[in-house]
């Protein structure tokens, strides 16, 4: 919606001035203080009309996707591994026939753990090992379309070398 903003001072404050030709009607717009205001008529230069401003969205998705999430203490991220919807043969496999996938690829991993007296327990894998994961468990993560799975460091079951 436009409303006209002909009682705004706007000549003081133009940024820069753009002609353009729109359906045979010769128009200018200019830009005071951000904001987008364009002359309608070329006989009546004060009226002027202002479009709203932008709707800044709250950062959606694929913002969230460019951080990185670092996990704490002994918490490791992961992303499962996908298991292969075709055979050797070329035949593709429906969904329903696919294993839930067990195997995942580190994609962070937090400092460590504690012991009682304080001293920090390393984590047992590093950035890019391909572990086994349990069936269940595990914090899902959704960063952006990706989805991802926290799990402690003790509820790895194996790391594949």
């Amino acid at each position: 919606m436009e409303r006209c903003m002909r009682t705004r001072p706007h000549v003081s404050g133009v940024a820069r001035v753009h002609k353009n030709r729109t359906h045979g009607i010769t128009s200018s717009s200019c830009f005071f203080k951000r904001v987008q205001f364009q002359v309608v008529s070329p006989s009546r230069k004060n009226h002027v009309l202002a479009r709203p401003p932008p709707l800044h969205p709250l950062p959606s998705q694929t913002d969230m996707s460019l951080r990185k999430l670092i996990p704490l203490a002994d918490r490791i991220l992961v992303q499962r591994i996908l298991p292969k919807t075709q055979t050797a043969g070329g035949v593709f496999l429906p969904e329903t026939k696919l294993d839930k996938p067990n195997e995942g690829k580190v994609i962070a991993v937090g400092a460590g753990g504690r012991k009682a007296d304080g001293t920090l327990i390393p984590p047992s894998v590093k950035e890019g090992d391909t572990v086994l994961l349990p069936e269940y468990g595990g914090h899902t993560v959704k960063l952006g379309d990706e989805e991802y799975q926290l799990f402690r460091d003790e509820d790895l079951l194996g790391k594949f070398t």
